[in-house]
């Protein structure tokens, strides 16, 4: 299931949990004993850029692993002061760096926690009115601002009402102010 992270460094990473040389008695990577909901667990806490991770064997007694894991799709591009660029998934999570000069990362953060969701229906009624949005900054703590097609940008507070957002914008259009 790798795209871009390399299946070597997943093979190695998966290696050293299971031979981390802490019980040289009963070893983790004996089959049957292999903590495989913790490994799968660590894959994507260790990996920014993978979701999610399963661990399976062909049969009961197979003596080896199959690791499968589900790597994050871009949904947006989160962009600092400095145009330093990083790639987002859909639920605001920061995982992979648009450019390779990126020195101080927020991959592993989260983008508007608490917020992101409100944002995106923010997005998706817009997009459902017939304004299409083509980036969203953020002012403050308080507000944001999203920049529509033809030029337009609606600001507005994280704590007001989405529908009421969207007929305010279309009230106003629609008067010709």
């Amino acid at each position: 299931g790798t795209e871009k992270v390399s299946p070597k460094i997943v093979e190695a990473f998966v290696e050293t949990q299971l031979n981390d040389g802490t019980r040289p008695i009963i070893s983790r990577a004996n089959i049957f004993l292999y903590p495989n909901a913790a490994i799968a667990k660590s894959i994507a806490d260790y990996f920014p850029r993978i979701l999610s991770a399963t661990i399976s064997r062909d049969s009961l007694l197979a003596q080896a692993i199959t690791v499968a894991v589900v790597e994050r799709k871009p949904f947006a591009e989160w962009c600092s002061d400095t145009k330093k660029c990083f790639a987002m998934d859909d639920s605001g999570f920061i995982f992979a760096p648009q450019e390779l000069s990126a020195t101080s990362t927020p991959i592993g953060q989260r983008f508007l926690p608490g917020q992101f969701t409100g944002v995106l229906a923010l997005l998706s009624r817009l997009q459902d009115a017939g304004y299409s949005a083509t980036g969203v900054s953020v002012l403050n703590e308080q507000d944001f601002s999203v920049s529509l097609a033809k030029g337009l940008v609606l600001r507005a507070s994280f704590s007001e009402d989405t529908n009421t957002l969207v007929r305010n914008l279309q009230a106003v259009l629609s008067s010709g102010a």
